[in-house]
């Protein structure tokens, strides 16, 4: 069976799918919480705290790298905040791993793009066969008189659609 743009693309997504990814979203939401509190009032440390009441504050984006939520903190507050070190740490340990991540995309990508078979991408790449399509997969003898009856069920069912004003 011969692998298409469709194929190849499941067989990258599949395998990036099985490699481990740190979460740094929430690492730095749990650091970001702790200056909060830091910064804030009690009191008002206390209504961001609870979900219920946290609509209620004005929040104001804030933006780190790949990072995007909302804080109660004002533009100096923000400004601070981003330059924590901590902060800093979470966000560059971030980066590393998307660039690790796009390197081995990249080369899994390139080793599905080096076949065009099936048969020769188990034979190449024997470890990741269960991320291969089936061979029982492939494409029926009958598809081309599907595709050829695809017309006249779709004229049948209305379409193309009428536009007012319009003739042929």
């Amino acid at each position: 069976m011969r692998l298409n743009k469709y194929h190849k693309n499941a067989f990258v997504k599949a395998v990036m799918d099985d490699v481990p990814k740190h979460d740094y979203q929430k690492d730095l939401e749990t650091v970001a919480n702790k200056y909060i509190q830091e910064m804030l009032p009690k009191e008002i440390f206390k209504i961001w705290n609870d979900n219920k009441l946290k609509g209620y504050l004005e929040t104001r984006p804030l933006s780190l790298h790949y990072f995007n939520f909302s804080v109660p903190l004002s533009y100096e507050e923000r400004c601070s905040f981003v330059e924590r070190p901590s902060i800093k740490k979470i966000v560059e340990a971030d980066e590393i791993q998307r660039k690790e991540r796009r390197a081995l995309r990249r080369k899994i990508q390139a080793a599905i793009d080096s076949v065009t078979t099936v048969k020769k991408a188990k034979e190449l790449l024997p470890e990741f066969a269960k991320y291969l399509p089936d061979e029982k997969d492939a494409p029926s003898k009958l598809a081309p008189a599907v595709i050829a009856n695809l017309a006249s069920d779709l004229s049948a069912a209305g379409w193309p659609k009428k536009t007012k004003g319009k003739s042929k």
